[in-house]
């Protein structure tokens, strides 16, 4: 299985990688270099995340209208004869259920690349020994604070900060893709939680860029 996803993922791993050693050579800093790689490629997506956006805006705009249709329906309306009527809603509105797939595309566009950095930062010794500010290893989880015996990773709780806000930001206008996200971001920090703190970082600076341009960009659309 592994080894299917380094084959599939290869293009990305590899411009990741190279982004790194780049950045590494030209700002001798291992943890800047993780931060402007993701930075990079966080911009790079961005044309294809705004065509997602515009595209979701349709489908939620769809959604919305044959969702007001239907409570307009004779309650009494049952069976057959129901769903008759919400199809003829459907074909109306052009919305099939099938579209809410498409609702947070937007963000699933961004994937290979992130599955791309957890394949090259937590299958290779890229960042053996790597330090940055208060972490000594980026090979290693974090373990920035210890209580007693007890050593805490803060990087994914920074992440599930940054995804939560994200998508309390970014859908606020649709709340059942904001509780969908942050369910999300609460099983995704169990899932990185012992990762590398050099692919949290990466993550962490993707969702910071990303969360930048979109702000940027709707403003500068509201004005």
């Amino acid at each position: 299985m592994l080894s299917t996803l380094l084959v599939i993922f290869a293009p990305f791993i590899f411009l990741i990688e190279n982004g790194y050693h780049l950045y590494s050579s030209l700002t001798g800093s291992p943890g800047i270099a993780i931060l402007l790689t993701s930075a990079t490629f966080s911009i790079a997506v961005f044309p294809l995340q705004r065509w997602s956006k515009r595209f979701e805006s349709k489908i939620a705009l769809r959604l919305k209208a044959a969702t007001e249709d239907i409570s307009k329906l004779d309650k009494g309306l049952k069976g057959e004869a129901r769903f008759n009527e919400i199809e003829k809603i459907y074909v109306k509105n052009e919305y099939h259920p099938i579209h809410s797939i498409a609702l947070g595309l937007s963000f699933f566009v961004t994937i290979p690349f992130l599955i791309a950095s957890l394949l090259l930062f937590n299958q290779s010794d890229i960042l053996a020994g790597a330090q940055f500010l208060f972490i000594q290893d980026l090979q290693m989880p974090d373990g920035t604070l210890s209580l007693g015996s007890l050593s805490i990773n803060i990087l994914p709780l920074m992440l599930f900060i940054f995804t939560f806000l994200d998508a309390m930001v970014r859908y606020k206008d649709n709340r059942s893709i904001m509780h969908r996200f942050m369910f999300v971001s609460v099983v995704l920090t169990f899932l990185v939680y012992s990762m590398p703190a050099g692919l949290l970082l990466y993550w962490i600076g993707a969702n910071l860029m990303s969360f930048i341009i979109y702000w940027v960009s709707t403003s500068l659309a509201a004005k």
